[in-house]
């Protein structure tokens, strides 16, 4: 339908009622491994993650959606990748790795969407977030390696804006995964969250 000369078009927006994210019917009552190293870093960084309330259900959506895209785009492209559902750590402290990739050699997989800058790489100590978070599903499958699937949604904010797409493999030694098994679940014990 054409509109007229001198019609203008009406916008009403509409602010939504309810939650983006979805309550997952998968995961078990008690202490997640994310109780854990969330509070440890709302601890070691407060002004870059101290919680106010429930997260921002927008970005978690678009987390979610790229996590179980990708899942989708890795197996049909021949990865030996799937979900392995909640874990319990001999700890009973539940966990829930994005992925096990069995091609090869087994890797516990971590599907990250990201505002952060694409500067620095997976390496960058701004992630150390996450890689405490891998260590310790490293930790408790004794499988000592990694892969990160990271997408910078805005790319370096320098030279290129553009989504940005970084696959880095890491191996980590019994020492590091032991190290931050110990520091993980020292904090645990001080928060009395153990």
């Amino acid at each position: 339908m054409n509109r007229h000369i001198g019609e203008k078009m009406k916008i009403t927006p509409i602010k939504l009622s309810f939650n983006l994210t979805m309550d997952d019917p998968n995961r078990g009552e008690g202490l997640h491994a994310s109780d854990i190293y969330g509070s440890l870093y709302e601890h070691l960084e407060p002004n870059r993650f101290k919680r106010d309330g429930a997260p921002p259900d927008l970005k978690m959506a678009i987390g979610l959606a790229w996590e179980q895209y990708l899942e989708k785009v890795l197996i049909l492209n021949g990865v030996l990748a799937a979900r392995p559902g909640e874990l319990r750590s001999p700890e009973g402290i539940l966990y829930s790795p994005d992925l096990l990739i069995v091609n090869g050699e087994d890797r516990i997989g971590e599907i990250k969407a990201t505002f952060m800058s694409a500067a620095g790489g997976v390496a960058h100590p701004k992630r150390d977030k996450w890689f405490t978070q891998v260590k310790l599903y490293c930790w408790w499958t004794e499988i000592p390696r990694a892969r990160f699937y990271a997408l910078y949604l805005c790319g370096d904010y320098r030279k290129n804006r553009d989504p940005i797409l970084e696959v880095s493999n890491v191996d980590f030694t019994y020492k590091e995964l032991r190290d931050n098994h110990k520091l993980c679940m020292n904090h645990a014990r001080s928060e009395k969250l153990i």
